[in-house]
């Protein structure tokens, strides 16, 4: 009986800690068919990874601590960004990878034209009070020397 019992607690207790208990990391992107111009999104890795995206301009603001519990919005540079006059529709498409902030993608539907987000280099110096994070133009099959 002692047995029984034991082989049916061992059972209820591994059925509780089944994989399918656990969501798995997924990528976090801007919506397809939302007209909304802004969007906040927010990487499930950290949420250091949190952005907010003018989709008409593709702006992006990342979630940036200035104090303990004080917060503010800090435009991140887009080298090379596309000159958008009279937006009218979104345009940008923020993706965030649930498994590396290196795979946080910005796409601008139009030209189809990349940024990766990636730490700071000497072409982006680091800023004062910045994690050393910026965006980088993806480079194109043979574009990429």
């Amino acid at each position: 009986m002692k047995v029984l019992l034991l082989i049916i607690c061992t059972v209820a207790a591994g059925s509780r800690l089944s994989a399918q208990d656990y969501p798995a990391a997924s990528a976090q992107r801007t919506s397809d068919v939302s007209d909304a111009r802004f969007e906040i999104v927010q990487s499930p890795l950290s949420r250091s990874f949190t952005f907010r995206i003018d989709r008409y301009t593709g702006t992006v603001w990342q979630l940036t601590r200035i104090e303990k519990e004080l917060w503010r919005w800090e435009e991140t540079p887009l080298p090379d960004a596309p000159s958008v006059s009279s937006p009218s529709r979104a345009r940008f498409q923020l993706h965030v990878s649930g498994l590396s902030q290196s795979q946080t993608i910005l796409v601008d539907t139009e030209s189809g034209k990349s940024w990766q987000f990636t730490k700071f280099n000497q072409t982006y110096p680091r800023q004062k009070g910045r994690d050393g994070y910026g965006w980088e133009v993806l480079q194109v099959g043979s574009d990429v020397k």
